[in-house]
């Protein structure tokens, strides 16, 4: 799996494009979205996207946890 011990966080930073895979389930999407953002310290390309997908209903503390962390996250105020 990506996230492992040996992952940097610039490998994991473009992981967001998974946002867009609807045969991932909700679930499973932000359990593995959280484990990267917490890698990449909340650095993450299509945050907008991961966003919008953690905040579909039923929205889960997980989902919230992913977002909070995006917020936070080393990037440009502007993007």
């Amino acid at each position: 799996m990506a996230i492992d011990a040996a992952a940097t966080p610039d490998s994991l930073e473009g992981f967001g494009w998974w946002a867009e895979v609807e045969a991932l389930s909700k679930d499973d999407f932000e359990r593995l979205t959280l484990a990267t953002v917490e890698r990449t310290e909340g650095t993450l390309e299509w945050r907008v996207e991961v966003a919008e997908r953690c905040a579909l209903e039923p929205v889960t503390v997980s989902g919230l946890d992913v977002m909070t962390r995006l917020l936070r996250g080393r990037h440009e105020p502007w993007d």
